[in-house]
C-alpha cells in the first residue's frame, strides 16, 4: 500500500472575512449541489514556472481514468499519462469544497506514467500534504494548498481533478470520496506451512471458517473501509488518536477475567484494495476446545466517529484438535480391485495437503501414498490402485498423524 510521504508546501492561507464572504455553495454541507462548478476548475493561481518541459511532438499530460472513487480514510491513487512531457502541475479539488492544492508531478522512471497517492487521512491538515508518487523513481514536489488548513480529514464529496501545463487545463478527472463504515467480522483458517505475510498468495489460502485445528493459522477478517491510510500494522492499536482496538478473548468467561491474546502475538495483514484486513495469529497459542471472541472496534476517539458512539463488529471461533476421518459406508470399508478412491473428512484447513497411506498385510505387502489437498468444505479424496491385489485382501488405510487406521476389502471391480 502506497506510504503518505511528509513533503515541504507553501500554503495560502485566507483571512476569516475573506471566508465569511465566499457563497454559501463553497462551504462544507453543500457539496453535492456543487459538483458542476468543482468541475469547473480554473488554473488561475497556477505559477508559470509550473509548466512541464516538453518536448519536440508536444502530445499533452492526459488521465488515464475519468473519475476515480474511494473511501473517506483509504488513499486513493489516480493515474497520469505524462505525453510528452517530464513534469506537470496536477490539481486537486477546488474552493468549492475547502480543499483545493497544487504540486509537480515529475516523470522520473521516464515510462511515461506517473501514479499519484493521496492519503484522504493526512491530506491537508497540520502540515501535511499527504501527496506522494506511487513508484520511487518519481516524485511530486512543490505542493502548494490554496485553501486553509483542514481540522480533520477529507470529507466525502467530488474533488475535481486537473492537469495544468503553461497555465492551462489540459486534461479533467474526478476523484470521489466515499463514506467509510465497518461493516462485518468473519472466522478464517489457513494452512500451518502458510506464510502470514502480505502476499497475494497467502490471502488466496484463507478459507472462512468457524473452527481452527490446533497448529494452523486462525484469521480474523474484517470488513472495513476507510482504514487503509492508517492500519497498516498492529501499531496502529496502540496508537489512541486513532481510536482502534483489536481484542482476542476466551468467550462466555463467568465471573473471571477471560484470557486475552496479546496483541504482540497477532499479525496485521492490510488489504485495502479490498477494503478488509486480516488478524492473524498461531494457534498454537489458544487452547484446545475452547472458544474465542475477536472483536474490532472504533471509539469516538476517531475523528471518523462521533462522540458518544462506537462501531464494533464480532466474530467467534473455536479451537479444535488436528484430525480426519475415513469415511466407511456400512460396516466395512469396500474398495473395487483396482483404481479405487478413498476419502473422508479433517479438521485441518482448507488448502492442506494430507498424507492417505494403504498397505497390506505381511502375506501379500504392499505400500501406496497419495497426497490429496483438502477442500474448501474440509473433505479429501485419495487415489488408489490395487488392481495387482487378489479380491478379498484386507488393506489398512491411515490419514498420517491424523486418523486411527481403518481395514478396508479389496472385492472385485
Amino acid at each position: 500500500m502506497p506510504c503518505a510521504t511528509r513533503l515541504d508546501h507553501m500554503k495560502q492561507t485566507q483571512s476569516e472575512d475573506e471566508i465569511d464572504e465566499q457563497p454559501p455553495t463553497s462551504r462544507r454541507g453543500f457539496l453535492l449541489g456543487t459538483i458542476g462548478a468543482a468541475t469547473a476548475v480554473s488554473a488561475a493561481g497556477v505559477a508559470a514556472g509550473d509548466a512541464g518541459q516538453r518536448s519536440d511532438d508536444g502530445a499533452l499530460p492526459s488521465f488515464r481514468r475519468d473519475a476515480v472513487e474511494e473511501h473517506r480514510g483509504d488513499v486513493a491513487t489516480f493515474a497520469v499519462d505524462m505525453g510528452d512531457y517530464d513534469e506537470a502541475t496536477v490539481r486537486i479539488g477546488s474552493e468549492a469544497v475547502n480543499y483545493e492544492v497544487a504540486a509537480t508531478v515529475v516523470d522520473g522512471s521516464g515510462n511515461g506514467v506517473v501514479t499519484v497517492a493521496l492519503d484522504t487521512f493526512l491530506a491537508g491538515r497540520d502540515g501535511e500534504s499527504g501527496i506522494s508518487a506511487v513508484a520511487d523513481a518519481d516524485s511530486v514536489r512543490a505542493v502548494r494548498q490554496r485553501t486553509p488548513t483542514l481540522s480533520g480529514p477529507l470529507d466525502y464529496a467530488v474533488y475535481p481533478l486537473a492537469v495544468v501545463v503553461d497555465d492551462r487545463i489540459v486534461a479533467e478527472s474526478l476523484l470521489t470520496l466515499l463514506p467509510r463504515g465497518t461493516t462485518a467480522a468473519h472466522a478464517a483458517v489457513a494452512p500451518r506451512l502458510a506464510t502470514a505475510t502480505r502476499s497475494t498468495a497467502f490471502r488466496e489460502q484463507i478459507a472462512r471458517a468457524g473452527a481452527v485445528a490446533r497448529g494452523d493459522w486462525a484469521v480474523v477478517e474484517i470488513e472495513a473501509s476507510g482504514v487503509g491510510a492508517t492500519l497498516d500494522s498492529v501499531d496502529a492499536f496502540e496508537d489512541e488518536s486513532l481510536g482502534y482496538d483489536l481484542s482476542v478473548v476466551e468467550a462466555d468467561v463467568v465471573n473471571a477475567e477471560p484470557e486475552r491474546v496479546p496483541l504482540d502475538r497477532i499479525t496485521v495483514l492490510p488489504d485495502p484494495d479490498a477494503d478488509r484486513f486480516f488478524a492473524v495469529l498461531d494457534s498454537e497459542l489458544l487452547a484446545v476446545g475452547t472458544e474465542y471472541e475477536a472483536t474490532f472496534s472504533i471509539t469516538d476517539a476517531s475523528p471518523y466517529v462521533s462522540a458518544g458512539e462506537r462501531e464494533s463488529v464480532s466474530t467467534r471461533f473455536s479451537v479444535v484438535e488436528r484430525s480426519a476421518e475415513v469415511t466407511v459406508e456400512g460396516d466395512e470399508l469396500s474398495l473395487p480391485a483396482g483404481e479405487a478412491t478413498v476419502s473422508g473428512t479433517t479438521t485441518v484447513a482448507p488448502g492442506t495437503q494430507i498424507t492417505v497411506s494403504a498397505w497390506g498385510p505381511s502375506s501379500s505387502p504392499f505400500q501406496q501414498v497419495d497426497r490429496p489437498t483438502v477442500a474448501d468444505d474440509g473433505t479429501w479424496a485419495a487415489a488408489f490402485d490395487f488392481g495387482d491385489l487378489t479380491p478379498g485382501t484386507v488393506v489398512s488405510i491411515t490419514v498420517l498423524d491424523l486418523s486411527p487406521v481403518v481395514a478396508a476389502r479389496v472385492g472385485s471391480e
